[in-house]
């Protein structure tokens, strides 16, 4: 886990794949920069754990909605200032405004936060609460939270909408009972390990536990034991009105079809009792792709800049690809004598301008991007330094190695000059 990004507690049940946290951001005031914000979990290069993404509580309980900020300076005379403006709204669905939840409309993002001297990606959490109705209501009731404003172009191949997520009101009246995900099929490559399909316990007592079975669906049978497996082994505790149904996904060698495991829930069940899952060949052959978030393009950076020391890649891959599992960055030194050098894991090394040297990258959850961190560079103003070019590249589960390299997106060449010393 990368150390420094600033963290929010979560105060409710923290799902599709949240990591509970501690601290939080001071708020800074604004500057000449502007970063993006998301809903978190809503755009990441990886697939989340979770089956879908939502956010849920009990009535009468709190959910809590988490907006992660991406530093964008671009004024580097104070890198430690993001001025981003995140909006949002509540829209009512399934579930009453001012009965089931409260409505929230309109409150300001967190901005970036210098952490250490650096300014790390930062997360706001936004807390909605539930209604406690006291009368037996159905299982799961529905509104949404969505993202407005000043949104970045960001285009996701998973989500209809990458900008707003569902929140479920699970309702504690009425006889014990359980429900799945409403109107909800899932989906996942077989790249990824596993997945998570949610249950609902609902009424009161909720359940402590649900019975439920996997077969294959007949149209296009998934076969146990080769390509998925039953880790929960038929029955799921249920915590805090959730559990997790945990399917395990075997990532054979095999070019095939889509392949489907129907799940029923057992007992007393309030709305669908079942529901598919469909396993997504991997064997595929079109390559993902990256994108730097710095360093930019044509840029010069001074020396003391954090993100010439911090790399940053967002990755993407097709829709129902095999899904992007790491990413790699290459640095070039080139001289004004028209030579190169690369950045290797034991330091720069003198070689051919073409032969990349590609590094891995760690990836941070937080900021749901990968990054590569290095020491301070030396400046290419004013020395035998030209300037410096980095490229990244995406790898997907199925051994697809991104190739193509654009500039001012995988492909950047940017400057470093040196800091003014002050006067005495």
């Amino acid at each position: 886990m990368r150390p420094g990004p600033v963290r929010v507690l979560l105060t409710a049940l923290a799902l599709s794949g949240l990591v509970p946290v501690v601290g939080q951001a001071p708020a800074r005031a604004a500057g000449a920069c502007t970063g993006t914000f998301h809903a978190k979990g809503l755009l990441t290069g990886f697939q989340p754990l979770v089956g879908s993404l939502f956010y849920a509580a009990r009535e009468g309980g709190t959910a809590t909605a988490i907006i992660a900020v991406t530093p964008g300076c671009s004024d580097t005379t104070d890198p430690g200032i993001d001025d981003v403006s995140v909006q949002f709204v509540t829209e009512p669905g399934s579930a009453t405004p001012g009965q089931d939840y409260q409505e929230k409309n309109g409150q300001p993002g967190q901005l970036c936060a210098d952490v250490h001297g650096q300014c790390a990606p930062a997360s706001e959490n936004i807390t909605v609460t539930m209604g406690l109705q006291g009368t037996e209501e159905p299982a799961v009731e529905a509104f949404r939270f969505r993202l407005t404003g000043t949104i970045p172009t960001v285009t996701s191949p998973n989500l209809q909408d990458p900008f707003s997520v569902p929140v479920y009101v699970i309702d504690a009246d009425g006889p014990t009972r359980a429900a799945l995900e409403p109107g909800t099929a899932y989906s996942r490559s077989e790249t990824f390990a596993r997945i998570l399909i949610p249950v609902f316990g609902a009424g009161n007592p909720a359940p402590g536990s649900v019975s439920y079975t996997l077969t294959p669906d007949p149209s296009a049978p998934a076969t146990p034991g080769q390509d998925y497996q039953d880790l929960t082994g038929g029955s799921v505790p249920i915590t805090n009105g959730v559990g997790y149904i945990n399917i395990g996904i075997v990532n054979d060698k095999l070019g095939e079809g889509p392949e489907n495991v129907v799940v029923t829930l057992s007992g007393t069940v309030d709305g669908p009792a079942s529901t598919t899952f469909t396993i997504l060949d991997n064997e595929e052959s079109v390559k993902p792709t990256s994108r730097f978030h710095h360093p930019r393009h044509k840029w010069r950076y001074k020396k003391s800049d954090y993100r010439i020391r911090e790399f940053h890649v967002f990755t993407q891959d097709n829709q129902g690809g095999a899904g992007v599992v790491a990413a790699e960055i290459a640095l070039r030194r080139n001289l004004k004598n028209g030579k190169c050098a690369w950045l290797t894991k034991g330091g720069w090394k003198k070689q051919d301008c073409q032969n990349r040297e590609w590094l891995p990258t760690k990836y941070d959850d937080v900021g749901e991007l990968f990054y590569y961190r290095m020491k301070q560079l030396k400046s290419s103003v004013g020395t035998k330094i030209k300037n410096y070019t980095a490229f990244s590249r995406a790898i997907d589960g199925a051994e697809n190695v991104e190739n193509d390299f654009v500039k001012k997106r995988n492909d950047n060449t940017f400057e470093i000059k040196r800091a003014r010393k002050k006067r005495r």
